[in-house]
C-alpha cells in the first residue's frame, strides 16, 4: 500500500503482521524505492513472474491464517 506525503512524494506503508516476506513489493516498485537489508548482486535487477498478476500477489498476502 502507498501513502501520499506530498505532491511529488509517495512512501510505502508497511502493515506489521500482514507481510509474508514474499518481496513482491520490492520487485514491483517502479522507482526501486523498496530495498533489501542484505546486499544484492545487482540492486537494479527485478523479477516479475509474467504469469502472476500483482493483484493476485496482493490478494494472497491479505489471507489470514487461523
Amino acid at each position: 500500500m502507498w501513502q501520499r506525503r506530498s505532491a511529488a512524494e509517495w512512501k510505502a506503508v508497511h502493515f506489521p503482521g500482514h507481510c509474508q516476506t514474499c518481496l513482491a513489493c520490492a520487485h514491483a516498485c517502479p522507482k526501486l524505492a523498496i530495498g533489501l537489508t542484505v546486499p544484492e548482486k545487482n540492486p537494479n535487477a527485478r523479477y516479475r513472474n509474467e504469469h502472476i498478476a500483482l493483484r493476485e500477489i496482493v490478494k494472497s498476502n491479505q489471507q489470514m491464517e487461523e
